[in-house]
Parts: structure tokens; sequence; C-alpha cells
């Protein structure tokens, strides 16, 4: 049984430590794993890039929901319970 050596470049560990010594069925299953993992990444980042380009605006109902919502004099928006002059005044008109 032989001994096979694997390289470290592909790793993310520091490379001061050069080569590994494995046994070939592992060094087999590592070459199948980094096959692996490029093929996920791949699909990984063609996900991300096509959701990036479908959402421009992420959260358009809260969006809308805030158009509709009443200001103040200083852009804020008033507290839901508080009612604001015209309001009273329609009502006491009906």
């Amino acid at each position: 049984m032989s001994i096979q050596q694997i390289s470290n470049t592909d790793f993310t560990e520091s490379n001061t430590e050069g080569l590994r010594y494995v046994n070939p069925k592992q060094f087999n299953r590592i070459l199948e794993r980094r096959k692996e993992r490029k093929k996920f990444e791949k699909k990984r980042e063609k996900e991300y890039q096509q959701r990036k380009r479908k959402s421009k605006k992420p959260n358009e109902s809260r969006r809308k929901n805030a158009f509709k919502r009443k200001r103040g004099n200083n852009g804020r928006f008033l507290p839901i319970k508080c009612k604001t002059k015209n309001d009273q005044d329609i009502k006491n008109e009906k």
C-alpha cells in the first residue's frame, strides 16, 4: 500500500505545513469532496446573484404601508392612536 501526498494549497489553513501524507482511499475521497465543494459554491453564488438581481426592493409591502400612514410636521409618522383635527372635524360634520 502506497502513501499519497496531498498539497496544502487548497486548504484555508496556513501553507507552512507543506505536504500531508494520507491513505490512498482518503486521497480519492478528498479529491471528490473538493469537486463537490466547488460545484456547491458555484451553485450558491449563482442563486445569490439571482436573488440580488430579483429583489430591488425587498420590503415592498412595508414601503407601501409607510406611504399610506399620516405624518407630522417634521415628517415623522404620527402615532396610530393619535387623531388629527381633520379626522375630528369630519366626524362632527356628520
